[in-house]
Formats: structure tokens, sequence, C-alpha cells
């Protein structure tokens, strides 16, 4: 076709005006000349885009055209890809059928996470597609949940490390999923998304959690039964003793709070009992507290299981009983330190919350009361 007659239809995209001297509408003129209007998309890439997205991907006409021109189609559209792409799997999930192996391939590595989120859960022949093309290629996948979203800054880091490295670390990373799905009797399709942050992507599988990150902030760290314990908790070290990452696994718990139950209170408690047995939190918040679903006990496979408080980086065995089920929990380990850690100043300093600092000045006024108290009492004895 003359791109002189497909330029003004692309620049416009009007579907209310004008039929040609032809008699085709704009809409049946981009459905005949689809891939000739991708190429002519420079001129006004916003407008065609809109159009496809809020569009074409509803209209069945369009089905064949897309799943013909997928990979063009989301290579042009940064700003309308994650939306037209969860339409395409709820609409027309044969497209994505068709073009799997390009979404799950090298190529689109730095948003596969992003690919695999929008797309999963829309039918059950659709999820089968997903889990047996990921299985196909699972190291890539893997490399994909422990970069995250923020894929550049996890990339930047990882050019520190030969592939060579890299490969084995990944091995061993998508070991430890492999052990999760199992022992949770769940596939790639289940594993959901729940945040990241600075150190650690977090995932939600069945009833575990599964982090995955470059380095803990802090490994050896205090135990006690107000913590959530851990199931698997490593660094991964080369032989130079460099971090190249670390993984955690932990029983899911519930972080949903209603506004009554975010009752700085429950929270300064949790704080205060943490602190009377010589441990420094520095990251009191609510984002960093769950619900017990269960007791807080280490369990796998259906069955209490004795872990070694040292292979997950605890110092000791924590004292007490286990919390039981409702019972709140730190679910962050990052930020936990002995109050005689050499470095915790500077950490105060640099780390503490809103929360965190504001409770340390009330933990020591009555601290300082109480020994006040205290003293006033053994006066009034020796009198």
């Amino acid at each position: 076709m003359d791109d002189n007659k497909l330029e003004p239809i692309v620049k416009e995209l009007s579907l209310r005006m004008d039929i040609d001297t032809s008699g085709q509408t704009n809409r049946e003129i981009i459905l005949k000349y689809f891939k000739e209007a991708l190429d002519c998309v420079y001129l006004k890439r916003d407008l065609l885009m809109e159009f496809i997205a809020d569009e074409c991907v509803f209209d069945s006409e369009f089905d064949e055209v897309i799943e013909k021109n997928l990979p063009q189609i989301i290579k042009l559209m940064p700003k309308y890809k994650w939306y037209f792409l969860e339409s395409v799997a709820s609409y027309n999930s044969k497209a994505i059928d068709n073009n799997i192996e390009f979404l799950f391939s090298k190529e689109n590595e730095n948003e596969i996470l992003n690919i695999f989120l929008v797309i999963k859960n829309k039918n059950r022949r659709l999820n089968r597609i997903i889990n047996n093309q990921i299985q196909k290629n699972s190291k890539l996948f893997l490399r994909a949940l422990w970069h995250g979203t923020e894929w550049q800054e996890r990339e930047k880091w990882e050019r520190r490390f030969g592939e060579t490295e890299k490969e084995e670390c990944v091995t061993s990373l998508n070991y430890a999923l492999r052990e999760v799905l199992d022992e949770t009797n769940k596939d790639y399709t289940d594993i959901e998304y729940i945040n990241e942050g600075s150190y650690a992507v977090a995932y939600r599988i069945g009833n575990r959690v599964l982090k995955l990150g470059d380095e803990f902030a802090k490994y050896k760290i205090p135990n006690h039964r107000r913590i959530l314990q851990p199931i698997a908790r490593a660094n991964y070290t080369l032989e130079d003793r460099r971090v190249m990452a670390f993984f955690e696994v932990t029983s899911y718990v519930d972080i949903n709070f209603s506004e009554e139950e975010r009752d700085e209170e429950k929270l300064y408690e949790i704080y205060k009992e943490l602190r009377d047995s010589g441990i420094i939190w520095l990251d009191a918040k609510w984002s960093n507290v769950g619900k017990l679903l269960n007791e807080n006990r280490t369990t796998w496979k259906g069955k209490n299981v004795e872990v070694a408080p040292k292979s997950v980086g605890f110092s000791e065995e924590y004292k007490g009983n286990p919390l039981k089920k409702g019972e709140l929990v730190v679910i962050d380990l990052d930020f936990l330190f002995s109050e005689n850690d050499p470095n915790l100043k500077q950490l105060k300093e640099e780390y503490s919350s809103e929360y965190s600092l504001k409770f340390d000045i009330r933990y020591r006024r009555e601290k300082n009361q109480r020994k006040t108290i205290e003293i006033k009492q053994d006066s009034e004895y020796e009198r």
C-alpha cells in the first residue's frame, strides 16, 4: 500500500471519520495492512499503539494479525506493553501460545518476570504452556526471579562475577526453588510476587515464602520467639569468600492488617520484648510484621523439623515455647542486631525506621524511670 495513504491514517486514527475513495474505513485499512502500519509507526507511535491496545486487542478480527506481529508490537510499545500483554493473554491466548518461546527467550531476559506476572493464570491451558516453556529453561527464569523488576540495577552488580560463577550460582538457586515447588506441590504459575527491597525479592509459593537476593545485610543474628523461624537461609559464597547471592525459605504468614490492627502499642510491645532480650530491631514497621498461620515452628513436608540455629544464621536457639497461630512475628531478619554489636551506633544512624527511633527514646526513658523507682525502693528499704 502507498505510504502516503497509510501515514495520515496512522497519524489521525479516528474511526469516526471517513471512508476513503475505495469505501474502506481506517479500521479496515489497518486490519488489511497491519504490518505496514507498524512499519510507519514512527510518525505517531502513541496513537497507533493506543489503538492496538484499546481497540484491536478486543476485536476478534485482529486476532490473527496480532498473533503474527506480537514480537514487533511489544518492541514498539513500551508505554502500553504490560496492559496490552495482559489483555492478549485474556482475550487472544493463542497469540501468547504461538509466541511463548519468544516471550521467554534470552532476548527478553530483563523483562521475563514482568511478562510472566501479566500473562499467567488467565486459563488452565495457557498455564500449562507457560509451565512447560519455563521447564525447558528454568535457569533463565530463575535469573528473572533473582533479579526481580529492578533488572538494570542487578545487572550492574552482576558484572562483578564471571559466567562460570554465575552459572553455578544459578544452578544452586534453581535447585532451592525446585525444592520449594516440590514440597508445596505447586507449579511455576503458582509463584506470586510479594515485593522487593534493597537486598531481596520475595515470592509466595503456597504456604512458603522464598526470598532471593544479592547478599544478607546481616547473617549472624540473635534468636527470639518473636522472630519467624526460617526453614533455610544461606549465602552463596565463592572460594574467595565473596558472596554472590542468598536465599531464604520461611513459612507464609498473614501480612494484611486493618487500620484498627495497626496499633502503635502492639508494635512497641514487640520492640520492647526484643529489646528486653538484648536485641535491637532497627526496622520496626508494620510491613516487617506478620500474623502466624501456624505455630512458629520449622516444618517441612508436614512434619516438625529441627534446624540447627547456625545453619540459618542464628547465634543460638530461642528460649521458651513457640508462639501460637495469630500471634505477631518479625518477618524481615536483616535489621535485627545484638545490643553489643560494635557497629550498632553507625547502623542505628543509617538504618533506623521512624518507629525504631521513636521506640528507642521511649524504651530508654521507661528504663530510666524503672531504675529511679528501684533506687527509691532500695533506699526506703535500707531505712
